[in-house]
């Protein structure tokens, strides 16, 4: 067997500083080869404390230029797929799997071994990796190799992995980090936070258009539908508006029962009027995507779920605020206060959302719908406008 040691301390040294697993992954395989091992492909299959996802998975080729790893969902333990995997037999046994995918009995058994022996693939090898996680990990080596791989190669990599699960376990440790606090608190407060920006009542002062929206009916909804329907409902709701302000640019910065808060922060690389054109463009997403829900629900008799929603540009606090013992990262100030205040507007004046003055000032080429001035708690007067192309027929009281 070729000394492991050269890889070993790579592994302990450059492999912990690495950017992430999957320059680790890549970095670790290449080395493999470098030693003798006559490696075409592997898979790394790791564990992910995530909501969305019990783990993650990639695949490595020689041919490869790109590691990702894709989250690998709940569902998936359940599946076909994944009862006739080798993968699932290393779960169960917690020992190696070893297997010729070019075997008609064994590809009979395992349907990996198709796509394996169509590649040219002459031996697959899956063992799990030592971590200390309670879920079992595993990586796989596969070889275009005629006599496939010698025992020593095998020998090699097992060698290695004890060393290879430690740093493993350093760089997920950074991600379950980033991980949960994109989830929870999202992604600009978690870049402060691992920042550094941690200490109680620090924050600066951030220009951003800001994002209210809220669940019609929420209560009705509450009292009347069984907790199954009640909780696909909300889902969907929440599916539609997270999705919207993600996919252009935006941060959920918190939940509010059947609300939430987000926000577009403005910058010197984006002029301002280009931020309030993606925020009014995920607000009328929002809109859309609810539509489409709704439509899909109807054959199930589930009521029709509505969002008002609201727009307002201004300076907020970013920052950690709280007390010792419970904290929360968020944005507090005047221009949150309005844009709660819009939102409050949105059923009676009968619209779907409603945008500040501040915020039509910013894209005077926008067609909108002049609503008036409305007094507004603690705010005092202010005009609200509705965007033209998802405004509805004005409420009778609009006035």
């Amino acid at each position: 067997m070729a000394d492991p040691a050269d890889l070993i301390a790579w592994l302990l040294t450059d492999g912990r500083t690495v950017p992430d697993v999957a320059a680790l992954c890549d970095g670790y395989c290449r080395r493999l080869m470098a030693a003798g091992v006559p490696l075409w492909r592997a898979t790394f299959h790791l564990p992910k404390l995530h909501p969305e996802a019990f783990g993650a998975a990639t695949v490595w080729r020689t041919d490869a230029k790109t590691v990702d790893f894709v989250p690998v969902s709940f569902d998936l333990a359940d599946s076909d797929q994944y009862h006739r995997s080798p993968i699932s037999q290393v779960h169960k046994t917690r020992q190696p799997f070893r297997g010729r995918p070019g075997d008609p009995t064994q590809r009979a058994r395992w349907p990996l071994f198709d796509d394996l022996a169509a590649s040219g693939a002459t031996e697959y090898w899956l063992t799990p990796i030592p971590l200390e996680r309670k879920v079992v990990s595993c990586i796989s080596v596969s070889t275009r190799d005629p006599g496939g791989f010698q025992d020593r190669h095998l020998a090699l990599v097992a060698a290695t992995l004890p060393a290879l699960a430690s740093v493993i376990e350093v760089h997920l440790g950074r991600t379950t980090i980033e991980d949960l606090l994109d989830v929870y608190v999202g992604r600009e407060a978690r870049r402060r936070i691992l920042g550094g920006q941690i200490k109680l009542g620090a924050g600066d002062v951030v220009h951003a258009v800001v994002l209210m929206a809220d669940m019609r009916d929420f209560s009705t909804h509450m009292e009347t539908l069984p907790r199954a329907r009640l909780r696909d409902l909300v889902q969907g709701y929440f599916r539609a508006l997270v999705g919207a302000i993600l996919d252009h640019g935006g941060d959920v910065l918190k939940f509010m029962g059947d609300g939430l808060l987000a926000f577009f922060p403005t910058g010197a690389d984006e002029p301002p009027s280009a931020v309030a054109a993606r925020a009014l463009a995920a607000a009328q997403a929002v809109q859309a995507r609810l539509t489409a829900f709704n439509r899909g629900q109807s054959g199930n008799e589930a009521p029709s779920v509505s969002a008002g929603m609201s727009l307002h540009v201004g300076d907020v606090f970013l920052g950690n605020i709280g007390a010792f013992g419970r904290q929360d990262f968020t944005v507090m100030g005047p221009t949150v206060n309005r844009v709660a205040r819009i939102e409050g507007l949105c059923r009676p004046l009968g619209q779907p959302v409603l945008l500040s003055a501040d915020f039509v000032a910013l894209m005077p080429d926008t067609p909108v719908l002049d609503l008036g001035r409305h007094a507004l708690k603690g705010v005092g007067e202010q005009t609200v406008y509705a965007p033209a192309l998802t405004a509805a027929a004005p409420a009778p009281d609009a006035a």
